[in-house]
């Protein structure tokens, strides 16, 4: 008995794997065509790319800042007080702190070389006052004789020189004697205002030039605080 074995056999009218070649070579022309196409075609250059960007505008606020400043409460006015003249201070009358008032003695310079010096002033007055008054006398007589026609005119003149030079020679000893009064007087530091004593640059036995400070006073009245602020938080 014979077992039947089925073939496969090709239809005569569709041959086996007949199509596939045909599919591949469609494909195959289609990449073939566009690289053709697009090896014609101009380049077009890549655009640069956009980034955004974000802007803020800034504007002041209101904003508590609490900061903490050291700082010295002082009298608005303060006088550096000092001699007019030269000197070796004899007396100080106050301390830092002391309560002053206007005219209250604050220091005092010896005044024995201011003394002397005015005692040379006033007899250098009364020297040039007596020229005056003796020139002044003979002025008078010989406007007297001259009316006589005891002495001559030129001699009249000289005696009207003489005066005019000895009263010039009693102003300038006038003038004088007062400077050196003042000078004296000069001795003696007083305060101009009321207020307090808020330093002391000389001591007793010290040696002063004119106009050197040695007393500091706060004038009373008006305060002000000042306060060190850093540069960077002004």
């Amino acid at each position: 008995m014979r077992a039947f074995i089925p073939r496969f056999q090709p239809s005569p009218k569709r041959p086996f794997f007949k199509g596939f070649p045909i599919r591949v070579s469609l494909f195959t022309f289609g990449l073939v065509a566009a690289s053709l196409i697009s090896g014609c075609s101009k380049h077009e250059e890549k655009a640069e790319e956009l980034r955004p960007v974000r802007a803020i505008q800034l504007s002041a606020s209101q904003q508590q800042v609490m900061a903490e400043y050291s700082g010295n409460v002082q009298a608005r006015v303060e006088s550096q007080l000092g001699f007019r003249v030269g000197g070796k201070i004899q007396n100080r009358k106050v301390d830092v702190g002391s309560q002053v008032k206007p005219g209250q003695v604050l220091m005092q310079l010896d005044p024995q070389d201011l003394q002397l010096a005015q005692a040379q002033a006033q007899a250098n007055l009364k020297a040039a006052q007596s020229n005056y008054e003796l020139a002044n006398f003979e002025l008078k007589r010989f406007q007297d004789l001259r009316k006589t026609n005891a002495v001559s005119q030129s001699a009249l003149d000289a005696k009207t020189t003489a005066f005019e030079a000895a009263k010039a020679n009693w102003e300038q000893a006038q003038a004088a004697f007062h400077s050196q009064s003042n000078q004296a007087g000069y001795a003696t530091l007083v305060s101009d205002v009321a207020g307090v004593v808020t330093a002391i640059n000389a001591e007793v036995g010290q040696v002063v030039a004119a106009g050197a400070p040695v007393v500091r006073v706060a004038k009373s009245g008006e305060l002000e605080v000042v306060v060190g602020i850093p540069e960077n938080n002004v």
